[in-house]
């Protein structure tokens, strides 16, 4: 006697796919709890401009946290609170 294997499916299961740059990604949405699986593109670029800008802030409050003149920690600190409030619109 043979093993019957079974699986269950949730249904209902959105099954999708789109090409991008002449490749193509695919992904599922769980139709029950919105749950998507799959792939997706990354660009270079932006992780490049991500990684870089998040290196300069890091480096950037490192020295002026480690140098003994705060006053320019406060205009950082003024200025990201500005920007907060203004692009919060």
């Amino acid at each position: 006697m043979k093993k019957i294997r079974y699986a269950i499916v949730l249904l209902p299961v959105w099954i999708s796919a789109f090409k991008y740059n002449n490749k193509i990604y695919r992904f599922l949405v769980n139709g029950s709890t919105g749950e998507v699986v799959g792939d997706r593109p990354y660009s270079k670029v932006k992780l490049a401009i991500a990684w870089t800008l998040s290196t300069i802030s890091f480096l950037t409050i490192t020295f002026l946290v480690f140098n003994e003149n705060y006053s320019f920690l406060i205009i950082i600190i003024l200025g990201i609170i500005f920007l907060f409030f203004h692009y919060k619109k």
